[in-house]
């Protein structure tokens, strides 16, 4: 059941690549207008992701990788909490200004992501 949640999870991530890949300008424009207390939420699920990996690492084919990976995304989590609004708006800012080209290879990367969750999860139903 676990491994079933997390399998979900990288096919939203990749649904999501794929969708801000396909329309790089739409994403810009909601950053633009994006509140602190959404950014706050952003962190929060971060952090609630990240703690579901590590729970649910166990029940995965790969549960070094899965457990890493929540690992990692914590520690994103707690970073991004700490950082303060304004290093993030900076960061947002940054984001905002990449070419569609380096938008769309990012999206790549996270689509990557999302494949390996999902190989990871249930390698061993799709051998």
């Amino acid at each position: 059941m676990l491994e079933n949640i997390v399998a979900g999870i990288g096919v939203v991530i990749i649904v999501a690549s794929i969708a801000v890949a396909a329309k790089p300008g739409a994403v810009r424009e909601f950053l633009s207008e994006l509140e602190p207390k959404f950014i706050y939420a952003g962190i929060g699920v971060r952090l609630l992701t990240g703690a579901f990996f590590v729970v649910a690492s166990g029940a995965c084919e790969w549960p070094a990788a899965v457990g890493t990976f929540g690992v990692i995304t914590l520690a994103a989590g707690f970073i991004g909490l700490f950082m303060g609004i304004d290093r993030i708006n900076a960061l947002i800012s940054w984001f905002a200004a990449l070419s569609d080209t380096a938008v769309r290879s990012i999206m790549l990367a996270a689509i990557f992501v999302g494949v390996f969750l999902v190989y990871a999860a249930k390698y061993y139903e799709a051998v």
